[in-house]
């Protein structure tokens, strides 16, 4: 009896186990890590090309962590993706905009900018390649998510 008893332990020990890996990997491949980046430039180069590839878009709001000593330039972020930088445009909502070296006004002409100090940022990128007039593609950024997509829609005149 000990014996038996013995063996349902162990299989419900194993059962356990083998429940707990299915659920933490099965999580791992579905979710990944959360979405955060202390390397802005690339992070704004994978959205960016990714709604240049698609001609139309919004991308989900990304974390991402600004440094003072590293200012983000327009051709960087763009980098062998087919866009101007003229067709480009940052934007932002609400304070996090005070923490950049440029004021909201800059945001409409420049495409080069850094921060004050360091912080983490929501950022989104959209765009729509058939616009005529204005830029094509915009990056917001804005305290949380949905304060990035509205500066990104709004620069970019996105309904």
């Amino acid at each position: 009896m000990k014996q038996k008893n013995d063996r349902r332990l162990v299989l419900i020990i194993f059962g356990l186990v083998v429940l707990f890996l299915y659920i933490f990997l099965t999580n791992l491949l579905c979710c990944g890590p959360a979405q955060y980046s202390k390397d802005p430039k690339s992070v704004i180069h994978m959205d960016l090309e990714k709604i240049y590839s698609q001609g139309y878009g919004i991308t989900n709001s990304k974390e991402i962590y600004f440094d003072p000593n590293i200012p983000l330039y327009g051709n960087e972020v763009i980098g062998k993706i087919g866009i101007k930088e003229s067709e480009m445009a940052f934007g932002c909502e609400g304070s996090i905009c005070d923490k950049f070296f440029l004021n909201t006004q800059d945001f409409e002409t420049s495409t080069n900018f850094a921060s004050k100090e360091s912080f983490n940022a929501s950022m989104v990128v959209c765009g729509d390649d058939s616009r005529t007039q204005g830029p094509r593609y915009c990056i917001g950024f804005g305290k949380q998510g949905d304060e990035a997509e509205r500066a990104c829609r709004s620069r970019c005149r996105l309904t």
